[in-house]
């Protein structure tokens, strides 16, 4: 029987309370969008400081990156608002995931695509599929920065 590396590394960062499974294949989806924008934001970070001359010690993860392109980099990133609000839904959908909390719970609840059954996380294939697209988008204006 042959394992899966990142769905046995993945599970085991799971709040043990949580029932999170191969009923929910969307999960890793999420980690996956969440992990390739946060590793392609760090690259195109170093891009605009170094094209900029900017000599600050960078931030990490979204918002300091994202803080880091908009104040320091000085580029105006308004057009992708509504992108850069789903990639933080993304992060919020992993912390309940990884730890289970309520208040996480409740920032959850109102979103479009996310739903529960009991203590476990229901994504839909729709949320994924917007998700993918607003990563690009997001992508794509600090490209154009």
């Amino acid at each position: 029987m042959s394992h899966n590396t990142d769905t046995s590394f993945a599970m085991s960062n799971f709040s043990s309370e949580l029932t999170v499974s191969a009923l929910n294949p969307n999960i890793k989806s999420v980690w996956e969008i969440n992990s390739e924008v946060e590793s392609r934001l760090a690259g195109l970070c170093e891009y605009h400081k170094h094209k900029k001359n900017i000599e600050a010690e960078p931030n990490s993860g979204l918002s300091g990156y994202h803080n880091d392109l908009t104040d320091e980099g000085s580029l105006d990133l308004r057009s992708a608002t509504t992108s850069l609000d789903r990639l933080r839904c993304l992060q919020n959908v992993l912390k309940y995931v990884a730890h289970g909390r309520p208040q996480d719970r409740r920032a959850l609840e109102c979103i479009d695509g996310i739903g529960f059954d009991g203590r476990q996380i229901v994504i839909t294939d729709a949320f994924v599929q917007e998700s993918l697209q607003h990563k690009e988008t997001y992508l794509d204006a600090v490209k154009r920065g």
